[in-house]
């Protein structure tokens, strides 16, 4: 699995891994109401606008995306909180792991070893008792693990779909959710009926195209709603299709993107690579370097060297981190 935002960018991980990320480092750059778009860079996170200019200082330890009512999980002090569209604190730092608010206003944080959701006052509306979860899905369902086992709740905290999963994945628009079952992953309806039998040795959540990654066989391809192959699985890494229509892949150590026809937009040219975001960028490395680029292939970020310092430059050739200019950076580096 390509190491650039290994998370976060796709999305929909399982619960293993989610209870691997408290107190670990991720990242993830994705669209919002006021357009700013989460960066990381050396291990600090901040926000940019669509033009790559700084708008909240890269000073975080963590962070994820703003979400649509405008506030954003960031991790500072080893606690994390929410702040506004100015980088100004809503709901103060008090929780051990924090995630975007979903559309119902309801946001899945941790607290004292347990899962629960708050409201955008900070209050808690379903108590922290759950293993793990990944929040609330426009299907108006959340996957929670209780005693070892996944299942479905509703914005009660009441379970719709048993915990019965040894895994499980949030709903698409096309009500299908993606769960591991004796070590094979399937697609359930939003009555627990598998509807695309646990076949499959991973699988992810279906994009709004109607295609779903899925491994099979250690590849990748992408199956439709009725569990066929629309594009066969030779990748050695999928992520799943954004809204600009591309899916990042990787094959024979190279990363490229494709479009639902399984055809190459975008050419395996990177050494690694994190998936396109719904804002439209992608966060990439070639020869060593880091980027953020478009659907164009356009660099909206780029790694360089100014005196021999790595610095991280907008298109307009702006010096984005660290937040010195390059007349400054030169200087110090003649002291050394």
């Amino acid at each position: 699995m390509p190491f650039l935002l290994p998370l976060k960018s796709l999305l929909f991980l399982s619960f293993a891994v989610l209870l691997l990320m408290v107190g670990g480092e991720a990242a993830c750059v994705e669209s919002n109401p006021a357009d700013l778009r989460m960066i990381s860079f050396h291990g600090q996170y901040g926000y940019i606008n669509g033009k790559g200019e700084l708008r909240i200082p890269l000073r975080f330890d963590d962070a994820f995306p703003f979400a649509n009512n405008g506030l954003a999980p960031v991790k500072e002090k080893g606690k994390w909180g929410y702040i506004d569209q100015q980088g100004k604190f809503i709901i103060p730092l008090r929780f051990d792991l924090a995630l975007p608010f979903a559309d119902n206003g309801l946001a899945p944080v941790k607290e004292n070893s347990g899962w629960g959701f708050i409201d955008q006052r900070g209050k808690f509306i379903i108590p922290p008792r759950f293993a793990a979860t990944w929040g609330f899905a426009d299907g108006g369902l959340a996957p929670v693990m209780e005693k070892g086992k996944c299942g479905y709740i509703d914005q009660q905290g009441k379970f719709v779909i048993p915990s019965r999963f040894d895994d499980a994945r949030p709903f698409a628009d096309n009500g299908l959710a993606p769960v591991k079952e004796k070590g094979k992953w399937g697609y359930i309806d939003q009555q627990g009926k598998f509807i695309i039998p646990p076949r499959f040795d991973d699988a992810w959540s279906f994009a709004d195209n109607g295609l779903a990654a899925v491994e099979a066989k250690g590849k990748w391809g992408f199956i439709s709603k009725q569990g066929k192959f629309a594009i066969p699985p030779r990748f050695d890494f999928a992520y799943t299709f954004t809204d600009n229509g591309l899916a990042g892949v990787m094959e024979n150590g190279k990363v490229g993107y494709i479009d639902k026809r399984g055809k190459f937009v975008i050419p395996l040219r990177f050494d690694d690579a994190g998936n396109f975001a719904e804002n439209g960028l992608a966060w990439v490395k070639e020869e060593g370097r880091l980027g953020m680029i478009d659907r164009n292939m356009q660099f909206v970020l780029l790694e360089t060297l100014v005196c021999g310092t790595m610095v991280l430059k907008n298109a307009k050739d702006e010096i984005v981190w660290p937040q010195k200019s390059a007349e400054h950076i030169c200087a110090e580096q003649d002291v050394k």
